[in-house]
């Protein structure tokens, strides 16, 4: 988050300001996460860029979307105002 690394764990709570760039880099197999996006209206990128599960199982690990998913994540979010950064 901007220049300082945080190192979350199990139970912890992270706060992002607005205009703060930020990413995130799973280190474990699994992870569970609320997110809360205050004000309203960034659920909308999470709508438009997903649909209904065809079954009710998640997809082997290892297997990344294709391309195209996340060039619609930069384009969707980008049309609300959000800039998605690069992975590091």
């Amino acid at each position: 988050m901007g220049d300082k690394t945080i190192h979350a764990k199990a139970g912890d709570y992270v706060h992002l300001p607005k205009n703060v760039p930020h990413t995130f880099k799973l280190v474990s197999n699994t992870a569970e996460t609320l997110l809360l996006i205050t004000p309203g209206g960034f659920e909308d990128m999470f709508v438009r860029c997903s649909r209904p599960a065809s079954v009710v199982d998640l997809p082997p690990l290892g297997e990344a979307p294709p391309k195209e998913f996340f060039e619609k994540i930069k384009h969707v979010s980008e049309s609300l105002g959000s800039t998605i950064l690069p992975s590091f």
